[in-house]
C-alpha cells in the first residue's frame, strides 16, 4: 500500500511506497548538504579545504546531476579487480603509481553515466577523480544558478528554514517524517493516479481518457 506524502524538503507531494524520506535523491541529498554545511559553519572548519571541496563536489552533483547515485555505482568486488588488473598498477588519468592510501589511492572512474560494465570503467586516483568531479561547466543555466543560490541561502541561514536542514534537531525527528497529506491508502501509482481520472480504466498516464473517447459511438 501507498499514501501521499509531502517531501520535508520542497513540500511537494509525493507517493510513498517504501521507507523513503524525501521525493527524490536530489532532495535528499539537498538536505543532508545542507546540515552538513551548517554543522561546518558552526564547527568554524566550513573554509578548511577539504571541507570546502568536498561541499563544492557535493553542491555540483546536486545541481548538474540531480545527486550522486552511489548505490546504481557501487561496482562488485570482481569488477573491481578486473579493472584494475588490465592498468599495472598506475592511474589512467594522470600514469602515477597508485598508493595504498591518500591522494593516490585507487578509485573507480566511471565513464559512461552509471554504467558499471568493464568496458565504461577507468582505474584513476583519488585526485584525479576529485578534480574530474570539481569540472564542472563555467555557467550555470539560469534554473541552474538559481537552484545553487536557494541551496547556499538555505545553509547560510541564522536559523534553519526547514526542520530538515536543522542540524540538531533532525537526527531527533526524522522518523516522523515525511507527514501524510491523506489518509487514503493507494495498492499502486495507477490507483492513485486514477482516483483523479473520471474514466477509471487502470491507466496512470491519460489513457484512461483516450480509450474512452475511442469507444464512444457518435
Amino acid at each position: 500500500m501507498a499514501y501521499v506524502v509531502e517531501c520535508p524538503n520542497c513540500s511537494e507531494p509525493f507517493l510513498r511506497k517504501s521507507t523513503k524520506r524525501f521525493c527524490s535523491l536530489a532532495c535528499q541529498q539537498t538536505a543532508d548538504l545542507i546540515r552538513y554545511a551548517r554543522r561546518k559553519r558552526l564547527e568554524g572548519t566550513f573554509a578548511r579545504a577539504d571541507v570546502a571541496e568536498a561541499i563544492n563536489i557535493w553542491l555540483s552533483q546536486i545541481i548538474l546531476n540531480g545527486g550522486y547515485d552511489g548505490k546504481a555505482r557501487n561496482v562488485r568486488a570482481d569488477v573491481w579487480a578486473e579493472v584494475f588488473a588490465r592498468v599495472g598498477g598506475k592511474c589512467q588519468n594522470c600514469g602515477r603509481a597508485f598508493e595504498d592510501e591518500g591522494d593516490y589511492r585507487p578509485t573507480i572512474q566511471h565513464c559512461n553515466g552509471n554504467s558499471n560494465d568493464v568496458a565504461d570503467l577507468q582505474a584513476w586516483c583519488w585526485r584525479c577523480n576529485m578534480y574530474h568531479a570539481q569540472s564542472v561547466p563555467g555557467l550555470l543555466t539560469p534554473e541552474q544558478a538559481r537552484a545553487e543560490d536557494a541551496i547556499i541561502a538555505r545553509w547560510e541561514a541564522p536559523q534553519p528554514l526547514q526542520v530538515c536542514a536543522d542540524e540538531t534537531l533532525w537526527p531527533q525527528v526524522c522518523r516522523q517524517f515525511p507527514a501524510r497529506l491523506s489518509e487514503v491508502e493507494y495498492n499502486d501509482a495507477d490507483d492513485y493516479f486514477d482516483s483523479f481520472c473520471e474514466y477509471n480504466t487502470g491507466s496512470a498516464d491519460g489513457d484512461a481518457y483516450f480509450a474512452h473517447v475511442m469507444a464512444k459511438d457518435d
